[in-house]
C-alpha cells in the first residue's frame, strides 16, 4: 500500500544508490529488517495486480464513484473467499483488538467471519476513495482536517518535517485538501513491490499534484542525503512506521502491541534524528461514508539518540509511535490495513 499516494513516482534520488548501500546501511543502523526465519510481508504476492489497478483507476473515472463502487463488491467478495491468508491476518488482528477493553467496546462482540468481510470491505472502500481523492470527486468537503495549525507554522517559517504514520486508515485523501496549502510539498518515502502499480495508476489521474512519492528498496545514508536536501528547501518527508522493510537487516523492537509482542522498524525513527527536524504522527480515518479526519499529532521537536542509552531511547520512542498506533486502531477498528502474519506467530489457525 502507498504513503500518500502518488502524483509523480520518483525513482532517481534514491533507488539505484539504495540497492548498493543497503549493505552498508546497516552499519548505521538505518535500515531496518525483518525477523529471521520469517516469512517478510514483502514476500506475499499482492491479491490485485497492475492490469486490476490501472483498470479500477479507468472504471472509476468513467462510472463514477456509485457504479464503480457497486461493481467493486464482488470483487472484495471474491478477495474474501479465496484469500485464506487475508481472512486469517484479519481475524488475528481483530481478536486481539477485541481482547482489549478499547476495542471490545468498539467492535461490540467477539469477531467472526463476517467481522474479517467487513475489515476487507473497508479496504476496498480505502482503494476507491483514493482513486476518488486523485481524480479530484472526493471534495474538500469530505475531509475534516481538525488542526490546520502546524500545517501553517511549517509553511511560515519555510522548515521541513518529517510525518510519520501507519497502514491505518486512509492518508492518501489529503489529496483532495491540499490546495489549501499550495506552497507545501509533501515527498512520500515507499518501498518498492507491491505499491509501485497503485502509485502508476494513481498518476494517471492528477500527474501535476504537489505529493510526490519516493520508491526506495531500503533507507539508506544516500536516502538521508536526498531527503535532507527536500527539507532544506522547506518540503516535507512522510514515511509509514508500522511495516519493516524488504531488506536483509535486523534493525527492528519486538514491542507490545494490542497485548502482543511484535516487530516494528527502527528506520524510520532513526531518519528522522538525522534529519534533525519536527516530527509529527499524521493518521486519517473515515468517520461515516467517504468522511474523513485528519489527525496531526507533534511528536518531537526532534529526536535525539544519545549514544550511552542509544537502544533504550529508540525503544522508547517507537514504543510512544506504538501506543498511538494503538489508540486509533481503537477508533476505528477496521481500518487497519496490514493483511499478513503482523505479529510473526507462524500461526494459521482454523477460521472459525
Amino acid at each position: 500500500m502507498s504513503v500518500i499516494g502518488s502524483a509523480a513516482v520518483d525513482q532517481s534520488p534514491t533507488s539505484g544508490r539504495d540497492r548498493t548501500a543497503a549493505g552498508a546501511s546497516a552499519d548505521t543502523g538505518i535500515a531496518a529488517g525483518g525477523s529471521a526465519g520469517r516469512r517478510h510481508w514483502s514476500s506475499y504476492n499482492a491479491r490485485c495486480s497492475r492490469l486490476g489497478t490501472l483498470a479500477l483507476v479507468k472504471l472509476y473515472r468513467v462510472l463514477g464513484p456509485w457504479l464503480s463502487g457497486i461493481i467493486f463488491y464482488p470483487v472484495i467478495v471474491f478477495i474474501f473467499l479465496t484469500g485464506r491468508r487475508e481472512r486469517t491476518a484479519s481475524l488475528q488482528y481483530l481478536r486481539r483488538l477485541y481482547a482489549t477493553p478499547a476495542g471490545r467496546a468498539e467492535l461490540g462482540r467477539p469477531p467472526g467471519l463476517w467481522a474479517s468481510f467487513l475489515h476487507l470491505r473497508e479496504f476496498g472502500i480505502a482503494v476507491c476513495d483514493r482513486v476518488s481523492s486523485w481524480s479530484g470527486t472526493l471534495n474538500r468537503l469530505h475531509v475534516d482536517w481538525g488542526d490546520k495549525e502546524p500545517f501553517r507554522d511549517l509553511i511560515r517559517t519555510g522548515r521541513g518535517a518529517v510525518f510519520i504514520g501507519a497502514h491505518l486508515g486512509n492518508i492518501e485523501v489529503l489529496r483532495a485538501v491540499m490546495d489549501d496549502f499550495p506552497d507545501l510539498r509533501i515527498n512520500a518515502l515507499a518501498f518498492q513491490g507491491n505499491t509501485r502499480y497503485l502509485n502508476e495508476a494513481l498518476a494517471m489521474t492528477n500527474p501535476h499534484s504537489n505529493l510526490n512519492v519516493i520508491l526506495v528498496d531500503a533507507i539508506s545514508i544516500d536516502t538521508a542525503i536526498s531527503l535532507q536536501e527536500r527539507l532544506d528547501r522547506g518540503e516535507c518527508i512522510a514515511i509509514l512506521g508500522d511495516r519493516t522493510p524488504p531488506v536483509a537487516s535486523s534493525h527492528h523492537c519486538v514491542l507490545p502491541f494490542l497485548g502482543e509482542p511484535a516487530p516494528f522498524p527502527e528506520g524510520p525513527f532513526i531518519l528522522a534524528s538525522l534529519l534533525a527536524c519536527p516530527v509529527y504522527l499524521l493518521f486519517c480515518l473515515r468517520h461515516g461514508r467517504s468522511r474523513y479526519k485528519v489527525y496531526v499529532e507533534p511528536f518531537a521537536d526532534r529526536l535525539h539518540f544519545p549514544r550511552r542509552s542509544r537502544k533504550k531511547a529508540i525503544r522508547d520512542c517507537i514504543a510512544r509511535y506504538v501506543e498511538r498506533v494503538e489508540h486509533h486502531c481503537c477508533m476505528a477498528p477496521y481500518q487497519w490495513f496490514n493483511y499478513y502474519d503482523f505479529w510473526e506467530s507462524g500461526s494459521d489457525s482454523p477460521e472459525t
